[in-house]
């Protein structure tokens, strides 16, 4: 298949890719990981704004989206699962690459020919891997107090046409962050 952003080299050991980014920062970087674009068309073209979900059914909103705050947060329980906010493929998970959020997920979506891009930080564990294709019924980790926490939350950042570290650095990622309800219910 063909890749939606070319893929630079940089190390695959958690603790190499924070220093490596720090080294490199701001200048863009990626990590090694590529999407299949025509299995993602495949099974995203049907995606529209009533095909998102929101991440941790009967979860409180314990954080809003707005000033520095770049996401929305969820709290429930320790361990609750987390769900994909609509079909797409996963292109990163791992430790954030600053260590703010720890362990996170990374998610590709093909809204009508757009692409949108949902993070998933603070997880406690993993539930999906580096490529999978998954939907709104898929579990992709569970709820988490890794990073800079103080207690068990999902934070979720969404981005249009951008994703950090997938097709722009970081510095420019956060011009295209968007509220996560312009998408979820």
């Amino acid at each position: 298949g063909k890749t939606l952003a070319p893929a630079l080299t940089v190390s695959a050991a958690g603790e190499n890719i924070e220093q490596t980014y720090k080294l490199t920062m701001p200048t863009k970087t990626a990590l090694k990981n590529t999407i299949d674009t025509e299995k993602v068309n495949a099974v995203a073209m049907v995606i529209g704004a009533n095909g998102f979900r929101r991440p941790v059914p009967g979860a409180n909103i314990s954080w809003g989206y707005g000033g520095a705050h770049k996401g929305v947060d969820f709290t429930k329980y320790c361990g609750a699962p987390i769900y994909a906010v609509a079909t797409g493929q996963v292109y990163y998970v791992g430790n954030t690459l600053d260590y703010y959020g720890a362990k996170m997920v990374m998610i590709v979506h093909n809204v009508n020919g757009k692409l949108v891009f949902s993070q998933y930080a603070h997880l406690g564990s993993y539930g999906v891997s580096t490529g999978q294709v998954v939907t709104p019924n898929t579990v992709i980790g569970y709820m988490g107090s890794t990073g800079y926490s103080t207690g068990c939350h999902l934070h979720l950042e969404m981005s249009e046409s951008y994703g950090w570290n997938y097709n722009t650095g970081y510095y420019s990622y956060i011009n295209y962050i968007v509220s996560p309800f312009k998408y979820i219910p």
